[in-house]
């Protein structure tokens, strides 16, 4: 009888039988259809190929730390957001990969197409298109950004969306977004007043021609800004959120122009107010659109509990 241990009490094992060796895995290589290629650069020596040892139990693969730079208004850290891919109408979180933002070149970026049409409940307006947004070829594409979760949490959108359905926003809930300057910056401020004065004649012209019920400022700096240019003085009285006392784009025996409501900063960066109340003033705004969604048919009649 050969030599041997008993493994089991149906098995031997033969101390002369070889041991089973296990191929190691394939190395990693990320791929999105091989888009994230292109952020790669190519090792300068090509390692030769040796066998890798099997992890450990229990042990795990260290993943790149991506450093977010929060400040989306306009967003400054040039992040790449993969497409979103949807299963049962809830979008899956977006692939991003962190681009080195030195080597853009900012003034090359183009900007962002209006999501708008006629006759629309309300329209967001930003300053202008930060790199996030511009590379991405969305609104508020930046991950630090709120604006998409404030729709949501306000009751304008039945769930929360994507950056990549903007262009879908006008038909599906009557919202529209555009921003006050075309250009793309790294931060609001590079604009000068030159451009905001022009950008502003042209925003008019568009709230005059679409006809939107209500305007929708993004922060508490496009209200002074515009005020500014509006009114050629900076605004001195005590400011509120919400609802104001002007209307923008008014034409004289013909439109009254629209409402005039200034929003909280959706920005990551914008730590005042609070969270709790920048969704409180958001609500006040999506009471009303989400009113007149239904009235209009975009989503279905709110149903008031008695």
């Amino acid at each position: 009888m050969a030599k041997g241990r008993i493994t089991s009490p149906w098995k031997m094992e033969d101390e002369e039988s070889k041991p089973t060796v296990l191929n190691s895995p394939p190395p990693f290589k990320p791929s999105f259809s091989g888009t994230l290629d292109d952020f790669f650069f190519p090792s300068p020596v090509k390692a030769e190929k040796t066998s890798t040892p099997l992890p450990s139990p229990g042990a795990t693969r260290k993943r790149p730390i991506v450093l977010i730079d929060t400040n989306d208004e306009p967003e400054a850290d040039p992040l790449v957001t993969i497409p979103l891919s949807t299963q049962g109408g809830k979008p899956k979180k977006a692939k991003r990969v962190k681009i080195d933002k030195s080597k853009i070149d900012v003034s090359k970026l183009p900007g962002l197409p209006d999501a708008i049409a006629p006759n629309l409940i309300a329209w967001t307006v930003g300053e202008n298109p930060g790199i996030q947004s511009a590379l991405n070829g969305h609104c508020y594409s930046h991950p630090g950004n709120r604006f998409w979760p404030f729709l949501h949490k306000s009751g304008m959108t039945p769930r929360q969306c994507a950056p990549e359905e903007d262009q879908d926003c006008p038909r599906l809930f009557g919202l529209g977004h555009t921003n006050v300057c075309p250009r793309t910056t790294r931060s609001a401020s590079e604009l000068t007043m030159t451009e905001k004065r022009a950008g502003w004649v042209v925003l008019e012209e568009k709230i005059r021609k679409y006809r939107p019920e209500v305007i929708v400022f993004c922060g508490k700096g496009i209200f002074e800004s515009s005020y500014i240019v509006r009114h050629g003085r900076k605004y001195k009285g005590e400011f509120n959120y919400e609802w104001q006392d002007e209307r923008i784009g008014a034409i004289e025996g013909g439109w009254e122009g629209a409402r005039l409501f200034v929003a909280p900063s959706t920005s990551g960066l914008a730590g005042f107010p609070p969270m709790e109340v920048k969704v409180r003033h958001w609500k006040v705004l999506g009471e009303y659109v989400r009113k007149r969604q239904g009235e209009l048919g975009y989503l279905p009649p709110v149903v008031k509990s008695e």
